[in-house]
């Protein structure tokens, strides 16, 4: 470097090379007397700018080459400058290409900038994209005018402004601002000034954005004496930023605030009217109002909320909630719920509730590890599932909250001719969420589908984790159950994937379904019936359920007690019979599967029915010693002779037992079941006589293991029966008989149109 005192008295100064690690400096400048700027050329390389860092106190990094080029114009001093920076990063944010251009009049006296700056690859706290300033003006009044593209979370955003500042007032004056983000464009409604000396104080800030407004005018720091208000918030804004927040409705807030950022003070106003969630479920929903409210102080907050939907929520809390993380909560909520607020949700999938709820609960603790104490009750209960045929009523419950933990004080139910009972608690805010409950049913009809009804006594248990596992165990005794084949297979239908264009396909569920381990014992002495298609048993036995529900394992079955089908008028007595549950059949869930064979001798032939696969899909096979064609075993077996030797008619009867045999084409409706169910009956049939007449028998079960029927024929002969289920395999009948029949058995001499029978039956 060389340094010299010309003749007119001007400074002299030559940098040929300046090197300092890895920063180099060369440039040609003179100072003359009187000027307050040298003129000359300047020139400065780092290659690496982390060797700034004990100069700056920060850390830097990166690599900058600049240019400067000092002239003096017609009596003014200037600077032209030319920075090019490469891949700076510092205090967390990066920039791959930094540039500026431009020039300084007056640097040391009046300066007024005309600069161009341009940042390109900035990534910042998730936000990339680039930027532009244009600085034009004296520090008293110098125009910014900046632009930005940026994309932060997947979004584009772009930001215009025209700023002026007065940098010795340090004061900002906005005349222009707009910003574009998901598809929505804020922009300023009125000129805003904004002053940064004495902490940050913003006066009549106005943005628009569709018909919200936003309205700011107060000191912000480094103490708050601020009013804010946000009005006319619609669900066309909010979609933007929660598709499934609001669909209907407005929403209003206004804020006075003083105090500072950490311990702000003041008051906060919500207004919500209308309001209605945009997810299709909560769009069935009723409109609800909310009016809330927060008085700030410092470090806690005291609320009060009015939530109201129509007539059939009124819900109120109030109390003090934290504004730090540690501090407590001390909110008291109590209010009724109708419970059919939710069933335009709920039938979606085939349930429906009724009820009232009254709810009373205090909220304590802090947000780590709150406490609930309080009640929840229902009053005049209903639940109905379509789907399973359940419909529990006059259900009254009784929740007790305590700490961490909900406790089932009570739960009565009525399921049919019987009870439902439940009792037990739930860790709702315990780690892991524990369940205890136990639940209690005395011949209750639990399930009432066209495939199966059944009245139960239930003595079960749930117990273990609700976020890992639960084990479910106990004793199901069935008293009577009815499974029923459909007399036709519903037709097939495809269903259908359908997508818009454009529409993503919906994300895979993020939560396991819980897994629940299965040990239940199912006891069914008798009176389980297995009907349809002709085929009319009673069956009994046990099983056990174990595995998961996901995977549930069943070993045993049910046995059959008696049984015959009835094909065009013929009837089959069944030889063997079993239902067992170790498939999951055509709609891949637990369906009985059926083994059932039948035997009768007619025409010469031995025709044998076998009755197998699912509930929902049976396959009924009809085969012959001799082997013959099916029309041919059906006109042996109906008439008794070659199909040869049939009339028209006779034919006709037998297309139709091979229709019912298929179960093709329409069922129909079946009046003896009808009449069965609205009598009470558990047997109900009309068959024949070895006369060729008709008889008729009804009866019930009317004690466990008790049989009372009776049966008359169109020759006017009446029997009563009774039978008694000794064990499961040794029974008693009793038998009346009056009428023209004949009845085996001894008959009593003053009653020559009467007779008496008793016999016992040992099954194996």
């Amino acid at each position: 470097m060389a340094l010299q005192r010309a003749r007119d008295g001007s400074l002299l100064a030559t940098i040929e090379r300046a090197d300092w690690k890895s920063a180099h400096a060369e440039g040609n400048v003179s100072l003359r007397a009187g000027d307050h700027l040298p003129q000359g050329k300047a020139a400065l390389r780092v290659a690496r700018l982390e060797d700034l860092q004990p100069w700056i106190g920060q850390a830097v990094q990166g690599s900058v080459v600049a240019n400067v080029d000092l002239v003096q114009s017609a009596g003014h001093a200037q600077a032209k400058i030319e920075l090019d920076a490469r891949n700076v990063a510092l205090e967390g944010t990066q920039m791959a290409h930094v540039s500026v251009a431009g020039r300084v009049d007056d640097p040391t006296t009046r300066p007024n900038l005309a600069l161009q700056i341009a940042a390109e690859g900035i990534a910042s706290n998730g936000v990339t994209g680039s930027a532009r300033v244009q600085a034009n003006g004296p520090l008293q009044a110098l125009v910014l005018k900046v632009s930005s593209d940026l994309r932060n979370a997947g979004e584009d955003a772009r930001i215009t402004t025209t700023v002026t500042l007065n940098m010795p007032a340090k004061r900002a004056s906005f005349s222009a601002l707009q910003t574009q983000y998901k598809g929505q464009t804020a922009q300023l409604l009125a000129p805003a000034r904004v002053s940064y000396g004495d902490g940050l104080t913003v006066d009549r800030l106005r943005m628009g954005l569709q018909q919200a407004v936003l309205e700011v005018s107060g000191r912000v720091s480094p103490t708050l004496d601020v009013t804010a208000s946000l009005r006319n918030v619609t669900p066309a804004l909010i979609k933007s930023f929660g598709p499934d927040l609001l669909a209907e409705g407005t929403v209003s807030v206004e804020a006075r605030l003083n105090g500072t950022m950490a311990q702000p003070r003041g008051t906060v106003r919500l207004n919500g009217t209308g309001l209605r969630t945009r997810a299709a479920a909560g769009r069935t929903l009723p409109p609800s109002s909310l009016v809330a409210s927060a008085d700030l102080e410092g470090q806690s907050a005291r609320v009060e909320a009015r939530l109201s939907g129509g007539s059939q929520m009124r819900l109120n809390a109030s109390g003090r909630v934290p504004l730090a993380a540690n501090g407590a909560i001390d909110v008291h909520a109590s209010g009724t719920v109708d419970a059919t607020i939710a069933n335009p949700i709920l039938e979606v999938d085939g349930r429906r509730v009724k009820g009232q709820v009254t709810l009373d609960v205090a909220v304590t603790g802090n947000l780590a590890t709150p406490r609930i104490d309080g009640t929840a009750k229902l009053a005049q209960g209903e639940i109905q599932d379509y789907t399973l045929g359940a419909h529990l009523t006059d259900m009254e419950a009784l929740l007790q909250a305590s700490g961490d933990t909900v406790r089932i004080a009570s739960l009565t139910a009525h399921a049919g001719p019987g009870t439902v009972s439940a009792s037990g608690t739930v860790g709702v805010l315990a780690s892991g969420r524990p369940v205890d409950v136990t639940l209690t049913a005395r011949n209750a009809r639990l399930l009432a589908s066209d495939l199966l009804t059944a009245n139960t006594d239930l003595d079960l248990t749930l117990r273990g984790l609700s976020e890992t596992r639960l084990e479910a165990a106990g004793k199901i005794l069935i008293h009577s159950a009815e499974i029923n084949i459909p007399n036709a297979l519903p037709p097939t239908v495809a269903v259908l994937d359908v997508r818009r264009p454009g529409q993503k396909a919906p994300p895979p569920s993020s939560t396991a379904p819980v897994l629940i381990g299965l040990d239940l014992a199912v006891d069914a002495p008798r009176a389980v019936f297995v009907r349809g298609r002709g085929l009319d048993a009673e069956v009994g036995g046990e099983l056990h359920v174990g595995g998961t529900t996901v995977a549930p394992q069943i070993r045993g079955g049910f046995d059959m007690r008696r049984g015959t089908f009835d094909l065009a008028g013929a009837s089959l007595k069944f030889t063997s019979g079993k239902v067992g549950f170790n498939g999951t059949g055509i709609t891949q869930k637990i369906d009985p599967t059926l083994d059932f064979a039948a035997e009768s001798t007619s025409g010469g032939i031995t025709a044998k029915l076998e009755v197998t696969g699912y509930a929902d899909a049976p396959k009924i096979a009809l085969t012959s010693s001799p082997d013959l064609p099916q029309d041919e075993i059906l006109a042996r077996l109906l008439f008794g002779a070659s199909v040869k030797e049939l009339t028209a008619l006779q034919i006709a009867q037998i297309g139709a037992a091979i229709v019912s045999l298929t179960g093709v084409g329409g069922g129909g409706v079946n009046p003896l079941l009808a009449a069965r169910k609205s009598l009470g009956l558990d047997r109900l049939s009309v068959g024949s006589t070895s006369t060729g007449g008709t008889n008729v028998e009804a009866g019930r079960y009317v004690a466990s293991g008790v049989y009372v029927g009776a049966k008359q024929n169109t020759t006017g002969s009446t029997q009563a029966k009774v039978e008694v289920d000794l064990t499961k395999r040794l029974k008693v009948q009793a038998t009346v008989g009056t009428g023209g029949g004949t009845v085996q058995g001894a008959t009593p001499d003053n009653d020559p149109g009467s007779s008496i029978g008793l016999s016992y039956q040992f099954e194996y």
